[in-house]
């Protein structure tokens, strides 16, 4: 029950991180708002690139980069760019790629001065590596299955103990002159 529930907390939700995003990232003009926009498309981008490593459902509905491209999670220069990053473990487990892409803007957003202090950077940065490591603990509890035997005999065993525990424990009741009484 706790590894179910510990993969529920674990699940990412780029909401806390765009929340950050639009409060720290200050400014009306429009390439700041397409700064924001940007950040939260490859947020979402590599949230569904994670998931499509691990959800069969959010496979189905991606099955390949080019759908990414109709959805419009990526861009065609963007997509050329993430094609050409070659990953030696394994080339689907690129997820991580928007991640670094939203880092880069957001240190350009403090070499311009978008972001006015190095406090609201570490701010950013500090979320951004949480909802990452969202992500890297469900691949971890992904990679590591633990078989449903495991866990349906560790049930069964503990409930049995305390069944035998509650009937074994239990003592006879007597009567005033010490007999036992007949049930």
């Amino acid at each position: 029950m706790f590894r179910w529930w510990d993969c529920c907390q674990l699940i990412s939700w780029p909401d806390h991180l765009l929340y950050n995003v639009s409060a720290l990232i200050r400014g009306n003009d429009s390439e700041t708002r397409i700064i924001r926009r940007t950040i939260a498309r490859y947020a979402i981008l590599s949230s569904v690139l994670a998931w499509r490593s691990i959800s069969l459902r959010v496979l189905a509905r991606y099955p390949t980069d080019g759908h990414l491209l109709d959805s419009g999670l990526i861009t065609e220069e963007e997509l050329a760019l993430f094609k050409s990053i070659h990953v030696r473990v394994d080339p689907h487990q690129k997820w991580f790629v928007p991640i670094n892409w939203i880092q880069t803007m957001m240190v350009r957003c403090y070499e311009k001065g978008t972001l006015s202090h190095t406090n609201e950077l570490r701010i950013l940065l500090d979320v951004l590596e949480k909802y990452r490591n969202g992500f890297f603990q469900l691949f971890i509890y992904d990679w590591i299955a633990i078989p449903l035997v495991y866990t349906q005999v560790s049930t069964i065993s503990v409930y049995g103990y305390f069944a035998f525990a509650l009937i074994g424990r239990q003592f006879p009741i007597y009567n005033e002159y010490h007999e036992a009484v007949d049930l």
